[in-house]
């Protein structure tokens, strides 16, 4: 006999039972490969346009290279996290109908509306230049929303997770967003190192870059903290193969962080950090 929900003990749904955790009614989730790279590419994408857009009003002359190419990773890190969506959907019009809602409160919604309007002005600021001389006035508006947005597209990742039912995630909803952010300063610069640059460029992508990883490093740890409160929270962070990526992924941070501190400014050496 089904008893009702008010006459369920109370350790099937509060947070202090290790009870809650093993309870059948959380599921695992489904997303497959595309989603773990999808956060990848708009980190990438997001935060590289951000550093675009920062470089486009601060030294737009010394910087303008890797303005440049900050637009077009930018434009194809939007296209390909659309594409890695869309793969996830299973089908392209089930993208069209997410944007047939605006709901403020929804982190699904806001995260297609922003994933669209991004690639919408980071294709703009990196294809204008070529087009006709009345359009170009507007690559310059187009850089600065599009570096507006890609911080949404790059943090608005970690909110999506957070608002989940799987405890490490949702135990982390106040710190998961500055590591997603974080994580995409630090792979943005990395990606930054594989192009040229004059010196003044590297100096920034190489300061961005430390910064994107220190404070990813300590967000990690925050959030490690705040997991590991309740054992069975943080038992993914170390144990199996989310534990091996997990520590992974810390270890190599720190290796990039203290590989770009060596002296010299040599491009092997800035290509294995990154």
């Amino acid at each position: 006999e089904i008893q009702p929900f008010t006459q369920v003990p109370s350790h099937y749904y509060t947070t202090s039972s290790p009870t809650y955790y093993e309870s059948p009614v959380l599921k695992q989730p489904v997303w497959i490969w595309s989603i773990p790279l999808y956060f990848y590419v708009g980190g990438v994408a997001g935060v590289g346009a951000a550093f675009g857009a920062a470089a486009q009003l601060t030294a737009p002359k010394k910087m303008r290279n890797l303005i440049v190419k900050a637009r077009w990773i930018a434009t194809v890190g939007g296209a390909l996290s659309a594409a890695l969506l869309i793969h996830d959907l299973g089908k392209p019009i089930r993208f069209l109908y997410m944007l047939r809602v605006f709901r403020v409160r929804s982190p699904m919604s806001m995260g297609s509306w922003i994933l669209t309007a991004f690639s919408t002005f980071a294709g703009g600021a990196a294809v204008l230049p070529y087009g006709p001389d009345m359009l170009r006035p507007l690559v310059g508006p187009f850089g600065i929303f599009a570096g507006i947005l890609g911080l949404g597209l790059s943090g608005y990742t970690g909110v999506l997770i957070s608002q989940t039912a799987v405890p490490v995630w949702h135990r982390s909803y106040r710190t998961t967003p500055i590591l997603f952010l974080a994580s995409g300063a630090a792979a943005a610069a990395s990606a930054f190192e594989f192009v040229q640059m004059n010196d003044f460029e590297r100096s920034a992508v190489e300061r961005f870059g430390l910064m994107g990883k220190v404070l990813e490093l300590a967000t990690s740890l925050v959030l490690e903290a705040d997991a590991n409160r309740i054992e069975r929270v943080g038992r993914p962070l170390k144990e199996g193969f989310s534990g091996f990526l997990w520590k992974s992924g810390k270890v190599l941070t720190i290796a990039s962080g203290v590989l770009s501190l060596f002296p010299g400014q040599s491009r092997p050496k800035r290509v294995a950090a990154a």
